[in-house]
């Protein structure tokens, strides 16, 4: 699915018959309408979908749709993506569902009704206008590794129900400075899981490694997982009602407090470390200069820098 202005395009490649739909719906950002198909011919089907190297923005609603229900293999690579969901505010520039599964060949030769895993790496991801989350995960999408990108104004992933998930090595830039009704907040979580009702939809999902830059004073949200519950935990994962934590690092304004929003009240990050067994090696430190975010990242999305030898600094300073 790809999107512009207020058209959308989805297309289809390979050996089976499929259809190219040219949609348009309303160009109110408050009015959603439902599309009218506007022309149709004929193309091929393929899978897995790969994006590499484009530049896609201006959509009513996410810049790429996946159904990871089907065979998954799916690469999403070096691609900008920016001012989406003009018309829906209610999901991300990337967002991925889990419908109807697919019986289909994995990769290890095997017949498979779970997906193989896909990757979203090396994108930089703008929540520029409608956008309300990063990287989004809906409706049990499984077996994503979403590592390596720059994700501006919003959280770097986000999920609903689901598992089998890895969120590591992102750069995010301002979480929580633009939410889905538009307004300019500070403090927002780096990662965020929501609608979860049962611990088992926690299984194997991982926030790890990740540097998230904070400009704003006071308490910053770590991370926000609705069903988050201490009673009675007795594993690093609190019975399943978190994401796994580990080295993420946190860098905020001088004198905010990271925390952890947990049933209702919050845990400080140091408490999170030591007697929960989450996020161990985790750092919150002072935001540094803003050349030094710029050139992490330039170093993740792999752009040269426009002053090469005052900003070429060994990546391990950038990220634990």
């Amino acid at each position: 699915l790809a999107s512009g202005g207020n058209k959308s395009v989805v297309f289809f490649k390979g050996s089976l018959e499929g259809t190219i739909l040219v949609t348009t719906s309303a160009s109110s950002r408050n009015t959603p309408s439902y599309p009218r198909i506007e022309s149709v011919s004929k193309a091929r089907c393929y899978w897995p979908f790969d994006s590499h190297s484009a530049a896609t923005h201006s959509g009513p609603r996410a810049m790429i749709n996946i159904n990871d229900g089907m065979l998954g293999q799916s690469t999403i690579s070096g691609n900008v993506l920016f001012n989406g969901c003009r018309e829906s505010d209610d999901h991300g520039n990337f967002n991925s569902w889990d419908r109807t599964p697919m019986l289909h060949v994995a990769a290890d030769g095997s017949n498979s009704w779970s997906p193989d895993t896909s990757t979203v790496s090396r994108n930089l991801i703008l929540n520029s206008y409608g956008a309300s989350h990063g990287i989004d995960h809906d409706d049990g999408s499984n077996f994503w590794n979403d590592v390596i990108n720059v994700v501006g104004f919003s959280h770097a992933c986000k999920g609903n129900y689901g598992s089998n998930r890895n969120c590591s090595g992102n750069l995010v830039i301002g979480p929580g400075m633009h939410d889905m009704f538009g307004s300019g907040t500070s403090g927002g979580p780096c990662a965020y899981e929501s609608n979860n009702g049962h611990g088992s939809t926690f299984a194997k999902k991982f926030f790890q490694y990740n540097t998230c830059v904070n400009p704003t004073a006071g308490t910053v949200q770590a991370y926000f997982f609705q069903s988050c519950n201490t009673k009675d935990a007795d594993t690093p994962e609190l019975n399943g009602t978190v994401w796994a934590t580990r080295g993420n690092r946190f860098w905020n304004l001088p004198g905010a407090a990271v925390e952890v929003p947990c049933k209702g009240g919050s845990i400080p990050l140091k408490n999170w470390q030591t007697m929960y067994g989450q996020d161990v090696g985790a750092l919150a430190e002072d935001m540094p200069a803003v050349s030094d975010v710029m050139t992490a990242a330039r170093l993740i999305l792999q752009v040269q820098s426009p002053n090469t030898p005052e900003e070429s600094r060994d990546r391990s300073k950038m990220f634990p």
